[in-house]
């Protein structure tokens, strides 16, 4: 995902999840090419999903899925 479209995510109020993207554990270390591409779409933390804990997530989850 690109920074743009984090904007447009953010603007839509769509979560974003960020991941690594990793194929195995060496390459874990791509975390942190998706926390700099949320940042340059300036996302915060509330809108990425997965800087919730699980409470938050399954509230969340609840509200918006049933």
């Amino acid at each position: 995902m690109h920074d743009v479209h984090c904007r447009n995510a953010k603007e839509e109020g769509v979560l974003i999840s960020i991941n690594s993207d990793s194929h195995s554990p060496a390459q874990f270390d791509y975390l942190k090419n998706g926390i700099n591409q949320a940042r340059r779409g300036w996302l915060e933390r509330k809108d990425v999903i997965n800087t919730r804990s699980l409470r938050e997530l399954r509230k969340h989850l609840k509200r918006t899925m049933g």
